[in-house]
């Protein structure tokens, strides 16, 4: 299910950080001092990344979710992800 901006607004800190999903590798991490962080995780080359997005609510959730697609984008390219693909083609 996705995470809707309600849900963001009234995340309570736990004891640990939690993180709340909203699909496709986009997350809000709510740190125990009530600190909200969205972030991306992606894999590249096997190995599990992250790349933070912004601070909740500076950056609403629609604001996550676009630059989410836009910074997934741009991290391919500049790992070389997108032509390490068009040289195998």
């Amino acid at each position: 299910m996705s995470l809707t901006d309600t849900k963001a607004k009234n995340a309570r800190p736990a004891e640990k950080a939690v993180k709340l999903t909203d699909g496709f590798g986009l997350y809000l991490l709510v740190y125990p001092n009530g600190s909200k962080y969205w972030q991306l995780g992606y894999r590249f080359t096997g190995k599990q990344k992250v790349f933070s997005i912004g601070v909740y609510p500076a950056v609403s959730l629609a604001d996550a979710r676009q630059n989410a697609k836009h910074d997934a984008l741009y991290q391919l390219a500049s790992t070389g992800y997108i032509l390490a693909i068009n040289e195998q083609r």
